[in-house]
């Protein structure tokens, strides 16, 4: 009996590997924002300057009113987590074991942008991010107006990689620490992110990191649009505003795929998942077709050959409303029946 195959065109499969065991979603509590209506997703075009700002800091509730301007706001029963940079105590540093950090995709909250925002622009949606304390000591979970989370994807080839950089202070005093006390959560918010890549997320904060999450992005966030020097290296205007898509829509891509795509005959065992790169150019026309992860040479050459004999796609269109190049990814999945 041949392989059957299982063409995957909007989420990926698990990747298999060693992580630490992901804290209980269950135990985020309701989050409610109340001041936000008009909200949209964020698209970014490069490697992204992480902002978590804090939201709530304090005891563990059922229901929590975020604060928008927490860290900015004297005399709140969080103050005590805002630690002034001339105040010589120790406290921990964040390692496996100190904190959970829990990503609840079930809420939607807003994402200010932090001190990168533009004001002209509403919010954007997020998902609430819960830090716990597990140990009888003081925590650092943040520095100046942020906590000290980074977001990772997995790339083409199921590699974890950063897709946000911290934020680095360039003055030589002043900057302060947040601190999580025992007993203590933190809210803050991770932005919901949208592109043509569909992969894994989860936050990092030192030696810690989250459950994973589903999510789209854009495969040019793995890169900086920055030289060495701080110098722009890239320009926006090469970013598609409307990705490209086969006719009629993922669904239909999924049944052409199942229709043409002619199975090896060698093995019948054969399980796994072959990954190729493609481009679509301006005519819509399918070119350039790549292994980016193999199962076997005759899987490969199969998935390769199918793809090479798509129809036309609606090409992307750029900032400037024209057609334009396009790299996109496909994961196809073998599996005997």
């Amino acid at each position: 009996m041949k392989p059957k195959p299982l063409i995957l065109c909007i989420a990926l499969c698990a990747f298999t590997g060693c992580k630490p065991q992901d804290p209980p979603i269950s135990e985020v509590p309701v989050v409610l924002d109340t001041t936000h209506t008009d909200m949209k997703y964020r698209m970014e075009r490069w490697l992204a300057t992480a902002e978590y700002e804090p939201l709530y800091l304090g005891p563990p509730q059922d229901t929590i009113v975020l604060d928008y301007r927490l860290a900015y706001t004297q005399g709140s029963p969080a103050a005590g987590c805002f630690i002034d940079w001339l105040d010589e105590r120790e406290f921990r540093s964040r390692e496996v074991g100190t904190i959970w950090i829990v990503v609840d995709t079930s809420q939607r909250i807003a994402h200010e942008g932090g001190v990168f925002r533009d004001y002209q622009d509403p919010s954007f949606w997020a998902h609430p991010v819960m830090l716990v304390n597990q140990v009888e000591d003081t925590v650092y979970i943040g520095y100046g107006g942020d906590l000290s989370l980074i977001m990772e994807a997995r790339n083409e080839t199921g590699q974890w990689r950063a897709i946000e950089e911290p934020f680095l202070w360039t003055c030589g005093n002043g900057v302060g620490s947040i601190v999580l006390p025992p007993g203590n959560i933190a809210i803050t918010a991770a932005l919901i992110r949208k592109g043509e890549l569909p992969t894994e997320c989860r936050l990092k904060s030192g030696d810690v990191y989250s459950n994973t999450f589903r999510a789209s992005i854009d495969r040019r966030e793995f890169e900086s649009r920055f030289d060495d020097h701080g110098a722009y290296k890239k320009e926006v205007g090469t970013f598609p505003e409307r990705r490209a898509e086969f006719p009629g829509g993922d669904s239909a891509m999924t049944a052409w795929l199942g229709e043409n795509l002619h199975y090896p005959d060698t093995l019948t065992d054969v399980s796994g998942k072959v990954w190729v790169g493609f481009e679509i150019m301006a005519d819509g026309a399918v070119s350039d077709v790549r292994v980016l992860r193999s199962l076997r040479p005759d899987f490969d050459d199969a998935v390769v050959r199918v793809v090479r004999s798509m129809p036309p796609w609606e090409p992307a269109v750029g900032l400037d409303g024209q057609p334009m190049v396009s790299t996109l990814s496909l994961p196809v999945s073998f599996k005997p029946e």
